[in-house]
């Protein structure tokens, strides 16, 4: 093997059809050209988008995510056990009269009949060492520091409380 340059300069050109390293004669028509790069035909064989195992292994691949995505509403046997407990509880919840909070009257503050508990709890200030021993969370106020010029220079983190007063607006 050699280089398209080297065979087109040295052979070529000087009408010299003698092999470069061993002196063996040749025919213009014993030459085959392996990489050609102004053949497009042969750049356009070598791109690995044109590649028939990898074109099978796309299509392949295609099928199995629209089969995916057709097949969703199927669930497994422990989902449709877990929504089935879900709903026993519900149905029990209702006849007994108990009325839950739905996440739009907690978001909405529709439902305050729970605010007076959480002033209660933030006012003693517990850590989550406190509730969890063992477990230390901090506040992050130095990674977000660190990682986003939206905060403001922190060098030490705190013990994270259990009850952050920034997610309720207690009233």
């Amino acid at each position: 093997m050699y280089s398209y340059n080297a065979v087109q300069e040295l052979n070529l050109k000087n009408k010299n059809y003698h092999d470069l390293i061993s002196g063996e004669k040749f025919t213009k028509h014993d030459i085959i050209t392996l990489q050609d790069p102004q053949n497009l035909e042969h750049v356009r064989k070598r791109d690995i988008n044109n590649f028939s195992h990898l074109k099978t292994i796309r299509q392949d691949s295609m099928n199995a995510r629209s089969q995916s995505s057709s097949m969703s509403n199927i669930q497994s046997i422990q989902t449709v056990d877990t929504m089935k407990e879900v709903e026993a509880q519900r149905v029990m919840d209702i006849s007994n009269g108990v009325k839950r909070k739905t996440t739009e009257e907690i978001l909405t503050k529709k439902d305050t009949s729970y605010v007076h508990d959480i002033k209660e709890i933030y006012e003693l200030r517990p850590l989550i060492i406190d509730v969890n021993p063992g477990q230390v969370n901090t506040d992050g106020l130095a990674s977000s520091a660190l990682t986003s010029t939206s905060f403001n220079l922190n060098t030490s983190n705190a013990t994270r409380l259990v009850v952050s007063i920034s997610s309720y607006h207690v009233i």
